[in-house]
């Protein structure tokens, strides 16, 4: 990569008119392959590391020729006529908070059109515009003459292995060496393809470059999930580059879970079917169903510190905080729901050597989410290694005061004390204790 940047610093000192005209005739530029720029330096000491600058074919172009060569360059293809203007803001959804939601996060994205820095992750569905948006970044960058490089993973792992055609005369380093050092780079669909080892490693190559380097990228996905390879997923969420903007409105991929507790079993839990009246309840047990059930209605609307639900197993403290869940799914908003057991043994199965989940991402994870349900606290029996690992959890959310429901069936004091005395912080913590008995027995819904 040295060659062609002394080539361009030569160049344009010495004002070649021969070299430039031999230049213009060729379809490719010789310097920069049609990128329209060459990086300054490859030091990483060099406070220019990183930095481009305008490649000396460019400055000898009008502006037709030039937007032309960078639609070439950009291998948009069928999405060469993708913008903002012709995206549907309203995501096609029905509900005016979803469409208004879907609207912000389109205005995001069209922010960082104007001053792409740094990481873009975009998710959501299929269908719901990621494609669209990631080429219109690039077809406005066009438009202001600058260089801008779209790929979706299949076609650039397929480009890949073209290269042991023996035909084909362009090389493995030279297609690596392209998106490597592209100003900014798009890759499509991360997750849509095969995932083997080789696959893994190419696409890694990429990604770590472009990271250490801070260059511009946009990355499309459905999710950025614990499945996504850990070296990857590590620097698609890391907050000093990347920005995650999820288009997957009310969609079920605002839900991580750990354990039994899957989406479809959550989703049957609902304010409706909690019956305070099951198996003829009166008096003080069916006062105390009603009440919670009201708490919970209440503080699903706008959660605010924390919710603690005391009590036996089967009382119903896992249903309402499986209905708030959903009800805050409902309103887009991201929810982590765990079996506090599971959570830690799945904590402690990132250190197997198999294993290609990260525990610092996952840890992240579950202290960031917007609102964490930590279920059946107090079941775990576990090492002193995992204790803290759950304290450290639970006092960075204390700390931070983010929404987060707690159910146990333990007595506050038989808790670990550290942990128990910020669940009982009257200043952040509503704890109500459930003293219905068992509603299993029976075969009411109620759990």
């Amino acid at each position: 990569m040295n060659q062609p940047i002394r080539t361009a610093i030569s160049i344009r000192e010495n004002d070649s008119t021969n070299k430039i005209d031999e230049i213009e005739d060729r379809v490719i530029c010789a310097i920069c392959s049609d990128a329209r720029f060459v990086r300054v330096t490859e030091d990483l000491t060099d406070p220019k590391f990183g930095k481009v600058e305008p490649c000396i074919c460019s400055l000898y172009e009008d502006e037709q020729t030039r937007k032309t060569r960078l639609q070439r360059y950009s291998q948009l293809g069928p999405l060469k006529n993708r913008s903002f203007k012709n995206i549907d803001r309203t995501g096609r959804l029905i509900q005016p908070n979803d469409q208004k939601r879907y609207c912000e996060a389109v205005e995001l994205i069209e922010h960082f059109a104007e001053y792409p820095v740094g990481w873009l992750v975009i998710t959501g569905a299929h269908g719901v515009g990621k494609s669209h948006l990631a080429a219109a970044i690039v077809n406005k960058l066009i438009d202001k003459g600058e260089p801008g490089l779209f790929v979706n993973v299949a076609d650039f792992l397929d480009e890949l292995r073209s290269t042991y055609d023996d035909e084909n005369d362009y090389q493995y380093d030279d297609i690596i060496e392209k998106y490597k050092e592209a100003p900014l780079l798009v890759i499509d669909d991360l997750g849509g393809y095969s995932a083997t080892n080789w696959a893994e490693e190419k696409l890694i190559q990429i990604v770590t470059h472009r990271f250490n380097s801070e260059a511009a990228t946009i990355f499309t996905c459905r999710d950025i999930t614990f499945d996504t390879e850990s070296r990857i997923m590590t620097k698609l969420l890391d907050p000093g580059i990347s920005q995650v903007i999820n288009l997957g409105v009310g969609s079920t991929s605002l839900l991580t879970t750990t354990g039994a507790m899957e989406s479809d079993e959550i989703e049957q839990f609902q304010f409706d079917n909690f019956d305070p009246k099951a198996r003829g309840l009166k008096g003080e047990y069916r006062k105390n169903l009603e009440g919670v059930l009201q708490l919970a209605k209440h503080w699903s609307q706008n959660p605010e510190g924390w919710l603690v639900f005391l009590g036996g197993n089967g009382c119903g403290k896992t249903h309402l905080a499986a209905a708030i869940t959903g009800h805050r799914i409902s309103q887009g908003e991201n929810v982590a729901f765990a079996n506090v057991p599971d959570l830690l043994d799945d904590f402690r199965s990132t250190f197997n050597n198999s294993s290609t989940s990260n525990f610092e991402v996952k840890f992240r994870k579950m202290k960031d989410v917007s609102l964490l349900v930590l279920d059946d606290m107090g079941a775990q029996s576990s090492s002193s290694w995992a204790e803290e690992k759950l304290y450290q959890l639970v006092n960075y959310r204390h700390l931070k005061k983010i929404p987060t429901i707690i159910t146990t069936n333990c007595k506050l004091g038989d808790i670990q004390p550290r942990i128990a005395s910020r669940l009982a912080d009257i200043q952040i913590s509503t704890v109500y204790e459930i003293t219905a008995p068992d509603y299993r027995i029976g075969g009411t819904k109620i759990i």
